[in-house]
């Protein structure tokens, strides 16, 4: 699959973040499941981001 270009606007959100959240579910596809509840998907990215596990 090759590259997706998106203006930063239609995100919705700090594009950086945006990248953590989709590399870390892209990474780890058993995670996934977390992606139904964006309070639980963005607290797996945040403590990632810390350089811990949930």
């Amino acid at each position: 699959m090759g590259s997706i270009v998106l203006d930063a606007h239609h995100l919705g959100s700090d594009p950086a973040i945006v990248a953590d959240v989709i590399e870390l579910y892209r990474k780890r596809p058993g995670e996934r499941k977390r992606l139904a509840d964006g309070v639980g998907a963005i607290s797996a990215v945040e403590v990632a981001r810390r350089g811990g596990e949930k």
